[in-house]
């Protein structure tokens, strides 16, 4: 179609959207015009229940709720691994945990808004980051490396009160929730990527994160010298 044609559309096929995933939707499309939608999974079809030309906005906040609605960010990371390839980080331990009694904590219904349980949710993120610092920090430290913890980018405050309780220096803290908002899944990520350049040979960087399900993980990065 035609790039006034997409203008004026007020509805796709699924084939339509298929298609803007690849870039080929609009057949002349103006310079500097490089939107596109991710392509599947991430493109997530069976949960798409509206499209408008209008307003900036999402359907899964609700902007009345600010409680909630006051946390959010937007943001986005993506990670480039190899097998064969040396690179400055490399990933030395994961764990990954998930507990399904607490599955209507934190809620993301299909047509409906994010909704979750605050204040459970907090103390629940707070106790489980704080035994992953534990857990790592006993597993990996040493006295010749740095280790490093970069939360969940949800709330400053409950992650000061993780350092506080897994006893993390404040110079080897690293945050951006205080600038940026709950970015979600990119928040820790994009951490250590404004940091790229920063990190030493030396640094342990633990990532360690507290979501839905409820799940809660970590994966510590171990920097070395360029290749």
């Amino acid at each position: 179609m035609t790039y006034v044609e997409f203008q004026e559309r007020t509805q796709f096929a699924t084939a339509e959207l298929l298609a803007f995933a690849e870039g080929q939707l609009i057949a002349n499309a103006p310079s500097g015009f490089a939107a596109r939608l991710p392509r599947p999974p991430m493109l997530m079809l069976d949960r798409i229940v509206d499209i408008q030309r209008t307003g900036t906005r999402g359907r899964v906040v609700d902007y009345t709720d600010r409680a909630s609605a006051v946390l959010w960010g937007d943001g986005a990371i993506a990670a480039v691994v190899s097998t064969t390839v040396p690179a400055r980080a490399r990933i030395v331990a994961t764990t990954f945990t998930s507990n399904p009694e607490g599955a209507g904590r934190v809620v993301v219904p299909r047509t409906g808004h994010f909704r979750q349980d605050g204040r459970v949710v907090q103390m629940f993120a707070i106790k489980k980051t704080a035994e992953l610092v534990a857990r790592f920090r006993a597993a990996w430290a040493t006295e010749t490396r740095r280790f490093h913890f970069v939360g969940h980018q949800a709330n400053l405050r409950m992650l000061e009160a993780v350092c506080r309780d897994g006893d993390v220096a404040a110079d080897r803290h690293h945050t951006n929730v205080e600038t940026y908002g709950n970015t979600a899944g990119a928040g820790a990520p994009s951490v250590v990527s404004m940091r790229w350049d920063a990190w030493a040979p030396e640094d342990d960087v633990l990532l360690a994160g507290v979501g839905a399900g409820l799940t809660w993980s970590g994966c510590l990065l171990r920097f070395a010298d360029a290749a």
